[in-house]
C-alpha cells in the first residue's frame, strides 16, 4: 500500500518503486483477470437457432395464446350470462315470495280471489326453479 501512517514514508516508497505523489494504491500490483477459455470446435454446445426457426416457434406460441384467449373470453361470456340469469331468477323469486305471503294472509281472511293468486304464484315459482 502506498499510504503509510507510521514509519519512514520515503523508504517505503523507494522499496516499492512508486512515485511520491501517490497516496492511494491503484491496484497495479493486483493480478489481471483471467480470460475465459474458448469452447472447443467439436464440443457438444447447442447450435444457435435460425431466424426462421425462432419465428416459427414464436408464431406457434402466439397461436396457442390466441386460441386460449378466445376460449377464456367465451367462457367468461357464458359465466356472465349465467350470472345474469341467476340474478333475474332470484329477483323474480323474491317478488313471488312476497306475493305468496300477501295472498296467504288474504286467503286466511276468506278472500276467494286470494286462492287463485296463490295457485298462480305457486306455479310461477315452481316454473322459475325448473329453468
Amino acid at each position: 500500500m502506498a499510504f503509510k501512517l507510521f514509519g519512514n514514508k520515503a523508504s517505503a516508497l523507494e522499496a516499492r518503486g512508486s512515485d511520491t505523489s501517490t497516496i492511494i494504491d491503484t491496484g497495479a500490483a493486483m493480478a489481471a483477470p483471467k480470460a475465459r477459455p474458448q469452447p472447443k470446435a467439436n464440443s457438444s454446445a447447442p447450435k444457435p437457432r435460425t431466424i426462421a426457426e425462432r419465428m416459427r416457434n414464436l408464431g406457434l406460441l402466439f397461436g396457442a395464446l390466441a386460441v386460449t384467449t378466445v376460449g377464456l373470453a367465451l367462457y367468461q361470456g357464458q359465466q356472465t350470462a349465467n350470472g345474469t340469469l341467476h340474478v333475474t331468477a332470484s329477483s323474480e323469486l323474491q317478488m313471488l315470495s312476497q306475493q305468496i305471503a300477501k295472498s296467504a294472509q288474504l286467503a286466511v281472511r276468506g278472500n276467494a280471489s286470494a286462492f287463485n293468486e296463490l295457485d298462480g304464484s305457486r306455479a310461477a315459482s315452481s316454473n322459475c326453479c325448473r329453468h
